[in-house]
């Protein structure tokens, strides 16, 4: 990983991405 600097905006990111996917799961039924 080569932006450690900032932990909190991976996560950040991260979480954007999960949500994303939930959501994508959520509208295709």
């Amino acid at each position: 990983k080569h932006c450690q600097g900032n932990p909190k905006f991976n996560f950040h990111k991260y979480m954007v991405r999960a949500l994303e996917v939930d959501f994508k799961k959520v509208v295709g039924i």
